[in-house]
This record gives structure tokens, C-alpha cells and sequence, in this order.
């Protein structure tokens, strides 16, 4: 097992993980990828014909990380890996079950599982969140965030939420994913979101965090363009 962080340097996430991670797994580091300087971004902007625009090039470099992180994987000797974008935080829920969990990876039958939603605790009295309150969301929030903490984590089939900050795959899905051809018309997260929706790819997500994605500072992503 490994871990491959996507991004620039997050040496409190580095060091909290070698803390967490008694096991102690092998770490690569992908810098954070200036799409405009690669040339897969640079050959598809240059296509005059395309009729679907696509995405912008923060969303490109982190397509194109997220790939290598993939290749990392399919050309090294590890089972599987946990892959983390800079902004990933772990959760005190977390902090209790996030290496057990992982270790546990392969019994589960699972090629991706998704390791928490970056949507904050819709619980919290924010105005964003309020707007979104409705009996359905305030029982499944009280259910999934506060009930289940108190139980190890519990996977749902079928389902990977918008964002890439924290999931784990194994080898042969990233073989199989580094492999399909690149196209910029859409971002990771929804492509892996797409691909979810199918029972036969074996794709789930926890329902209860144990990392979220840092909600406090605007992305790199979004800053260049998603």
C-alpha cells in the first residue's frame, strides 16, 4: 500500500498521516501540474473543431495529476493506494478508523471507495447550509455524521461525491483508468462519478468522513479555472 499526494507540499497532512499510519506506507508527492505547460493540455486547446468546449486549466492539471498518480500505481509493486489532494483534511472520526479502514481495503471487493464528502456538516448553521435543509437531508445528516460515529465506517455502493481530495483504489482499476483515452470534457470528479453509477466498476464512498476536503481557502483548481 501507498500514498500519493496530489498538490502543493501539505507537511501538517504529511505528518499527521505518518502518525495515523502505524504501518508505515511508501509516500510519492505529485506536484501541483501547470496545464498549460503539458502537452496534452496544449495539444487539445489547439483544436479548432471541437464543438464541446470542456473544462478550464486548473481542472486540466488536475485531470492530468490524478492520471499519474494512476501510472505511479500500475507501474509499482503496491496492492493498492490512497490518493490525497493537498486540501484533504482528516476527520476525528477519522483519526479513529481511517488506518484500519484502509488496511481493510481489498476484503471489501471494491476498486474505488471514496473516503468522505467535501460538502460541509449540513448541520452547521451556515446560510449555505440552511438552504439546503429539509427533513430527508437533516435525518440522513443526523444519521450519517452522528449516529454512525459511533460504529466503524460504512461504505455505500454506487456512489463517489464530487471531489477527488481523499479515495482509495486499487491497481487494477488504475491500470484500466490510466489507460482510456484523455479528453478535457470533463473534470476527475465527475468522470469518476460517472463511472460509479455502474455496479460491475464496484465503486462506493463511506457515509461518514474520514477526510473532508479544507473549505477555508479557494482551491488552486478554481483559481486557474475549473
Amino acid at each position: 500500500m501507498c500514498i500519493i499526494l496530489i498538490g502543493d507540499k501539505n507537511f501538517r497532512l504529511a505528518q499527521e498521516l505518518k502518525v495515523l499510519f502505524k504501518t508505515k506506507p511508501v509516500y510519492f508527492h505529485i506536484p501541483f501540474i501547470n496545464s498549460n505547460e503539458q502537452p496534452e493540455w496544449i495539444e487539445w486547446t489547439k483544436k479548432n473543431s471541437r464543438q464541446l468546449g470542456g473544462i478550464g486549466p486548473g481542472a486540466a492539471g488536475c485531470l492530468i495529476g490524478h492520471r499519474r498518480a494512476w501510472e505511479i500505481l500500475e507501474a509499482r509493486d503496491f496492492d493498492f493506494a490512497v490518493v490525497l489532494e493537498a486540501d484533504a483534511v482528516v476527520t476525528s472520526y477519522g483519526k479513529k478508523h481511517l488506518e484500519e479502514f484502509v488496511l481493510n481495503f481489498k476484503e471489501s471487493g471494491k476498486n474505488i471507495i471514496h473516503l468522505g464528502s467535501h460538502e460541509d456538516n449540513l448541520l452547521l448553521p451556515k446560510f449555505k447550509n440552511i438552504v439546503r435543509w429539509s427533513l430527508r437531508n437533516i435525518l440522513k445528516e443526523i444519521y450519517e455524521r452522528v449516529i454512525l460515529k459511533f460504529s466503524k465506517p460504512i461504505t455505500v455502493a454506487r456512489r463517489f461525491p464530487f471531489s477527488t481530495h481523499a479515495y482509495l483504489i486499487n491497481r487494477s482499476a488504475a491500470s484500466e483508468l490510466s489507460k482510456v483515452p484523455l479528453n478535457f470534457l470533463s473534470p476527475v470528479d465527475v468522470l469518476l462519478n460517472s463511472y460509479s453509477q455502474v455496479t460491475l466498476n464496484k465503486i462506493a464512498t463511506v457515509r461518514t468522513p474520514l477526510l473532508v476536503q479544507q473549505s477555508n481557502n479557494e482551491s488552486l483548481t478554481r483559481k486557474i479555472g475549473r
